[in-house]
C-alpha cells in the first residue's frame, strides 16, 4: 500500500472517530433529557411533562443527523479497508493498518454500548412510570364513573364524563 493511501485511510479513520465522538455527546444528550424526564414523572409534575418529551424528541432527531454522518464516515472506511458495510466497529478494528486507531474503535464502540445500555434502560423506566400514571388515571375516573374513550381517529368522546363537570363548576 503506498503512503499517500495509507493516509487518506488514517483521516477516514479520523473522521469516523470524529463522528463516533458526536455520536456518543448526542447519546449523553439524549440521556440527560430522559434522566430530565424522570425526575418530573417521579415528581408527578406532568405540566411540565409536554416540554420535557419535546427535547426528548430533539435528541432524538440530533441523534439520528449525527448517525447518519457517521454512516458516511463509515461508509469510506469500510470502502477504503474493502469491508462490507454494515461491519462492526470490533471488525474495522482488527482490519485497520494503525493498532492505536484500532484500540480507539474498540473504545468509542465500548462506551457507545455502555451510553445506549443506559438510554435504554431509563427509557424502559419512564415507560413503566407513564404506563403505571395511565393506570392511576384510569382507575380514578372509573371510580368517579367516567369512561373516557377514543374514536379510530384519535378524536375524544366523552361517555359518563358528565359527572365530571359538577366538580368543574364547584372549584
Amino acid at each position: 500500500m503506498n503512503e499517500q493511501s495509507r493516509h487518506g485511510q488514517d483521516d477516514d479513520c479520523s473522521d469516523l472517530l470524529n463522528c463516533l465522538d458526536q455520536e456518543q455527546h448526542a447519546l449523553e444528550q439524549l440521556l440527560f433529557k430522559l434522566r430530565e424526564q424522570h425526575l418530573i414523572l417521579s415528581a408527578g409534575e406532568q405540566r411540565w411533562l409536554s416540554a420535557c418529551t419535546s427535547e426528548v424528541e430533539e435528541a432524538v432527531r440530533e441523534l439520528t443527523r449525527v448517525g447518519h454522518v457517521r454512516e458516511g464516515a463509515a461508509g469510506k472506511v469500510h470502502a477504503a479497508h474493502q469491508l462490507p458495510q454494515g461491519t462492526t466497529l470490533s471488525d474495522l478494528a482488527d482490519r485497520v493498518d494503525d493498532e492505536l486507531a484500532g484500540q480507539h474503535l474498540r473504545q468509542r464502540q465500548m462506551a457507545l454500548r455502555n451510553v445506549l445500555d443506559q438510554v435504554r434502560r431509563c427509557s424502559r423506566q419512564n415507560r413503566q412510570l407513564l404506563a403505571s400514571g395511565l393506570a392511576a388515571t384510569n382507575d380514578a375516573l372509573a371510580l368517579l364513573g367516567a369512561k373516557p374513550t377514543y374514536d379510530a381517529s384519535g378524536a375524544f368522546h366523552q361517555d359518563g364524563l358528565g359527572a365530571l363537570r359538577s366538580y368543574d363548576f364547584k372549584a
